[in-house]
This record gives C-alpha cells, structure tokens and sequence, in this order.
C-alpha cells in the first residue's frame, strides 16, 4: 500500500507522465547503446579501473561489450535514480494535503509497470544481444585457415598448463594416457617417430602477427584456459577438446590464468605467453628441438 497525495480519478494524468518518461528512457538507451558500440577503439579507463593492456584488434571488439553493458545498464540507473528522486519531491508530506493510498493495481499502473518492461527489454537486452552476437560471430567463430596458423596443443592438469608443438615434420606425435608419467605429460607414445621432434614447455611462445590455435585437453577437472590481454578464454573439459584462436599484436610477455576453480592449488595455476618476432620465435623453436 502507497501513501501518494494523488487524489482520485488522477490515475491517467500519472500514467501519461510516466509513459512519457519511459519513452524518454528508451531513447536515452537507444542512444547510448548506438554509442559505445559505434566503433572499435576501447574507451579509455583511469585508476583501479583500468583493464589489462590489449595486444589483439579482436580484443577490442571484445571490451565494446563491457563498454556497452556499463553505458546502458548506468543510462536505466541515471532515470531511475531521477524518477525515485522526482517521486520523492512531489509526493512528500505536506500540510494541508490529504494522503491517498493505494495498492498500485489500477490499470494506469499496470500499464505503467507493462510499458517500462518492455522498454528496458529492448532498450537494454536487445542491444546487449545484438552486440554480441556480432562480436562473436566476428572474433570467435571466425577461425583463421588451417594453413596460415601454428597449432599448439594445450594439456591442463592440477595445477600447471602443459604446451606442445609439432616439430620439423609438422606432424604431432601419438599420445596415450597409459604413458603419462612425470617425465612425459602428454604421454606420448615414444615409438611413433612422428612425435621425437615434438616441442613441450611450460610457458606460450608464439610470433606476433600470426594466428594461432590452441587445441585442450584436460586430464583431471574442468579448467579454464584464460588470457586476460587478449580477452578470451575457453573452457577445458575433460574427454574433450576445445578449441581456440588468437593473434596477437604486440610483443611482450603476459599472464596466463586459469579461470575456473580447479582445486586447493587453483590460486596458482599460472602460466606465461611470450609474443616474440618471427626470428626470435624459429630460434626458440630450433633451441627446443631434441
């Protein structure tokens, strides 16, 4: 029950103002969702609230959601927090005026209550849905050819992220988890010729400039495959293999975190990406080779 100094029959005076304000809302998040998704440059952030530095032009596209989300979820605050304001002000106690009370269930409220509904739907979700589902249509199915990527093959255990190339031959080798032991993580199979020139490490090294796509594994729990930089992450799950791609821009190193609670020692499975030139990257490579 709603102490209101609205007299009777004042329903539809009230129903209009507050349509009224409605549309005013969904043209408010119309245009602040046209807005922050207009382009792909990241807004830029200050202090406690600056993301991770960007090294993939994917990844910007990715950080236009957060932006979108904050524009039109803080535009819905804005006319709420005016609206309850507003409310306050002309329904306050005053002498002379005598209280109306009620319970909120006349048509013109109902209608009021249908009307901001909708608009918030398809002022808000909508435009977050649409976003979206483009950027991940654009970033993440969008895999590059099987020719022009390295593929890196990525194995999670409790608590480490384990990493392999193929070698000279292109070919990876054979891996069975009957053979996993301290020494062999992957378990490969050491009488397939194809995996003696295999490279395993603990740490990402790829090229800048080039695509790359990780195939995971995981052998115990569901792990969660995240660089914060280039804003994705995957899910590893056990008896199976998923898949990822990136390219990154600029090189450096960089976190690896697993985004998933994995365990007690969950807190520390950490890992590095290396970004290094084209040189630096084949000399690596040739280093590793047995």
């Amino acid at each position: 029950m709603i102490r209101s100094r609205l007299e009777p029959g004042a329903g539809t005076r009230t129903f209009r103002r507050y349509a009224a304000a409605a549309l005013g809302l969904l043209a408010l998040l119309a245009v602040a969702g046209g807005t922050a998704y207009a382009g792909d440059e990241p807004a830029k952030a200050i202090g406690l609230f600056e993301f991770p530095e960007i090294i993939s032009e994917e990844a910007k596209k990715i950080d236009s959601i957060f932006w979108l989300v904050l524009y039109l979820t803080g535009a819905a605050f804005v006319a709420v927090a005016v609206g309850l304001t507003w409310c306050c002000l002309v329904y306050r106690k005053r002498e002379g005026v005598p209280a109306f009370y009620t319970h909120g269930s006349s048509k013109a409220a109902l209608g009021v209550t249908l009307t901001l509904a909708v608009l918030v739907f398809l002022g808000v979700d909508m435009n977050v849905v649409r976003a979206s589902n483009a950027v991940a249509k654009e970033v993440q199915a969008n895999f590059p050819t099987e020719d022009e990527a390295i593929h890196i093959k990525v194995l999670a255990q409790q608590f480490v992220w384990n990493l392999r190339w193929a070698g000279k031959n292109g070919i990876f080798g054979r891996t069975d988890p009957k053979f996993y032991r301290e020494d062999n993580q992957f378990g490969l199979d050491e009488e397939d010729q194809n995996g003696w020139d295999d490279v395993v490490a603990g740490s990402l090294v790829v090229p800048v400039d080039t695509p790359v796509i990780l195939e995971m594994e995981s052998k115990d729990v569901i792990h969660s495959f995240f660089l914060p930089n280039l804003r994705i992450k995957q899910d590893v799950v056990p008896g199976m293999t998923t898949r990822l791609w990136f390219k990154a821009t600029k090189t450096g190193e960089y976190e690896i975190a697993c985004a998933e609670l994995c365990g007690l020692g969950h807190y520390q499975m950490r890992g590095l990406l290396r970004v290094v030139t084209q040189e630096e990257y084949d000399q690596w490579m040739a280093s590793r080779a047995p």
